[in-house]
């Protein structure tokens, strides 16, 4: 998978996580692989972040889970 496959993958799916609508079956088909030792609770922690009122904040709630995604997924 090319880098810039992996990163697409993690965009929606943090798209998801950060606003709360993630489910199992959405980790599961996103085609990323925890790594060994994580779960899904582990993929919702990554969401967890309080909503931004401002503009631009839903962006920024994404760029943070992505970052978290990053390092739970191979």
């Amino acid at each position: 998978m090319k880098n810039y496959d992996r990163e697409e993958l993690i965009r929606r799916l943090a798209e998801k996580v950060a606003v709360g609508e993630a489910s199992r079956e959405d980790v599961e088909d996103s085609g990323l692989k925890l790594k060994s030792g994580r779960s899904f609770n582990d993929v919702l922690k990554c969401g967890i972040l309080k909503p931004q009122q401002e503009p631009g904040g839903n962006r920024l709630m994404v760029h943070h889970t992505m970052n978290n995604l990053r390092e739970i997924v191979e």
